[in-house]
């Protein structure tokens, strides 16, 4: 029987990992943004949390950076997408059906 519920576990965790999440990097328009070198400085950060239905196939969240780009009118800005522990660990328990990840902007403004 552990041996099932650790099976059972472990297949959770692959199927997971396997999503189809997709982050629009997007400026707003009529705005002049250009992208950040990797290892240029920035002033801010802004963390974002996307929600998805179905591993990563159905979003329930804006899953846009124009929005934020705009709210804090950056000009230079550096996009990285990731999953987190705490987005790791929802993915897991809930198999996938409810996904998540998180965006962190990073950027200078006018």
């Amino acid at each position: 029987m552990k041996r099932v519920v650790l099976t059972a576990v472990l297949a959770a965790m692959a199927l997971s990992a396997l999503s189809c999440a997709t982050v629009m990097v997007a400026a707003p328009p009529n705005s002049n943004v250009k992208l950040l070198g990797e290892i240029e400085p920035a002033q801010s950060k802004v963390l974002l949390t996307n929600w998805y239905l179905l591993w990563g196939l159905v979003p329930i969240s804006n899953t846009s950076t124009s929005d934020q780009i705009a709210k804090y009118q950056l000009k230079d800005v550096r996009v990285k997408t990731y999953i987190g522990p705490v987005n790791w660990l929802v993915n897991v328990i809930t198999n996938g059906l409810i996904y998540m990840n998180t965006v962190e902007i990073e950027g200078n403004a006018k």
